[in-house]
């Protein structure tokens, strides 16, 4: 219980890195390497204008795309977006237009920087607006490069690229939000997990310890008063302490030991609530059977297993399914833990010979002669193996 509310209550870590996003934007730019060099090659006399205006283009293309990065990953606030959007939108284009311009003299075009704007107000602007925005972006571009002379096929190239581009960089901008606001979603489930468990623990200890510490502080002060004048009652009231703390000592550690010795069949339908509130489907597959009969050491390590994957499951992995199985094969007692995520399960029980949870875990199972281990799967997501020989499962 204690790992599971140490996993849960954690800081949630970042959905993506934003320089991971900001890929997305500047991995085309060498595209821009052939105007550059047609620019160069030429020396007309107003290519150190272009190059000058392609520098600045680039500069607050990726500037501004990687501001954009920071805000689809959570690390900047989104305070006047749109405002923002619009005015470097709006540089961009005019920026491609003046490298257009003074680069069509010297045979080279600089279509393609159309295509970077449009990528950028795709990311930036919601529907309608983004679609508007480059439809903008791409009647400017039609209207510069005829009135230029530009090749029909150029301007064909155009007219199929931008609204393409314009479609993909909205509907990746929107799976990243999405993706972003679920992720921060269950980790907020999470959360508010962890602190029910500790208001139920907090409940339960008020129950256990709030009448029997009161006794033990009236019969106290009784004895206290007796001493005095009757030192036989108030011997007869400290007697009556002393058997009242033994046993409420004793329930105490019935109730430590309840919470830190995990039972598999509890740990199963704690698992389903907890993979059903983070909106992950769970597939249970164990043999009820099987479970109602194993050995108590048994019970506990494969209690703990479910406990620290179910864990892992539903803080790491970003599945869409679970499914726990736990069968008899070539004579050992096999318990499986498998998810279809993509997420990095390394915090606890993912990458083998990382992670305090795994190790725990080994070291359980090791002590029944048995073993556990965490792997990747080639089809996707991860799973928790865990084996007992049957010996000491029976």
């Amino acid at each position: 219980m204690e790992t599971m509310l140490k996993t849960l209550s954690g800081r949630p870590r970042s959905f993506y890195s934003p320089w991971v996003l900001w890929i997305v934007w500047v991995i085309w730019l060498p595209f821009l390497v052939p105007v550059v060099l047609h620019l160069v090659q030429a020396r007309a006399a107003a290519f150190p204008c272009a190059l000058g205006a392609i520098a600045a283009f680039v500069f607050f293309y990726c500037v501004f795309s990687f501001r954009a990065a920071q805000r689809l990953s959570g690390q900047r606030e989104r305070k006047n977006d749109a405002a923002e959007a619009t005015i470097v939108t709006l540089a961009l284009l005019a920026l491609s237009v003046g490298v257009e311009i003074l680069g069509n003299p010297a045979g080279a075009s600089a279509m393609s920087l159309y295509v970077y704007t449009a990528a950028y107000a795709g990311s930036k602007f919601r529907v309608p607006r983004g679609i508007i925005t480059n439809l903008v972006v791409l009647a400017v571009s039609l209207a510069v490069g005829a009135l230029l002379g530009v090749q029909l096929s150029e301007l064909l190239q155009v007219v199929f690229v931008v609204p393409v581009v314009t479609f993909m960089t909205m509907s990746w901008n929107r799976s990243i939000v999405v993706g972003r606001k679920l992720h921060e979603a269950q980790g907020e489930i999470a959360r508010l997990a962890a602190a029910e468990e500790r208001l139920r623990i907090a409940r339960d200890l008020h129950d256990l310890l709030g009448q029997k510490l009161s006794y033990i502080a009236l019969k106290s002060e009784l004895a206290r008063h007796h001493v005095p004048a009757e030192p036989d009652r108030a011997q007869a009231e400290i007697a009556e302490v002393e058997s009242t703390a033994r046993s409420t000592l004793h329930e105490v550690r019935e109730a430590v030991a309840g919470y830190r010795k995990p039972d598999l069949f509890r740990e199963l339908r704690v698992a389903a609530e907890v993979l059903s509130a983070a909106g992950i489907q769970l597939q249970d597959r164990c043999d009820s059977s099987l479970v109602g009969r194993l050995p108590a050491a048994a019970n506990e390590a494969l209690a703990w297993a479910v406990r620290e994957g179910v864990t892992n499951v539903v803080r790491h992995s970003r599945a869409k399914s679970c499914t726990i199985q736990l069968g008899k094969r070539d004579g050992a007692l096999v318990m499986e833990i498998v998810d279809d995520g993509d997420g990095d399960a390394s915090g606890s029980a993912g990458i083998p010979g990382k992670g305090s949870g795994l190790r725990g875990l080994r070291e359980r199972f090791a002590g029944l002669g048995g073993s556990c281990e965490a792997r990747s799967r080639a089809q996707g997501g991860f799973v928790l193996a865990a084996r007992i020989p049957s010996g000491r499962a029976e």
